[in-house]
């Protein structure tokens, strides 16, 4: 998945790290004192968004909690070629969802309009229906 652990020692670098996590966000910002105070684990992924989870984080790496961190870190796939859906069919009931933004992941307002749609691709959980999540950049 091509995850990168950091360790972060919170007595001296944790006001700096609060700072940052409170400036990068305004509307969560109340919020981010109470997330640091009670999670150990910060997810981040490379649309810069971020998943607080609790000390037990290893406890949920199994069945569909497991299938929704490497949706996380994935995200939708990018849609470079319509071979690529036929490439993916897994069933009859496979439905697959494209979204279109001039720029694509490159630029950062491309990535806030995108949240909610990435959201949908890491939840996407469903055992009878299998969806499919793509970008599309051109």
């Amino acid at each position: 998945m091509g995850v990168k652990p950091y360790l972060i020692d919170m007595k001296e670098t944790g006001q700096a790290y609060l700072d940052f996590l409170k400036k990068r966000n305004p509307k969560t910002e109340e919020h981010v004192q109470k997330q640091i105070e009670t999670n150990s684990f910060l997810l981040v992924n490379k649309f810069d968004d971020i998943w607080f989870w609790e000390l037990d984080l290893i406890n949920y790496f199994f069945g569909d909690l497991l299938e929704q961190i490497f949706n996380f870190y994935q995200g939708p796939l990018k849609l470079t070629q319509v071979e690529q859906i036929l490439m993916n069919e897994c069933g009859e009931n496979d439905i697959h969802i494209v979204s279109y933004y001039p720029g694509g992941f490159s630029e950062p307002e491309a990535l806030k309009q995108l949240k909610t749609f990435r959201k949908y691709s890491t939840k996407n959980t469903d055992k009878f229906f299998h969806f499919k999540y793509w970008i599309l950049e051109d």
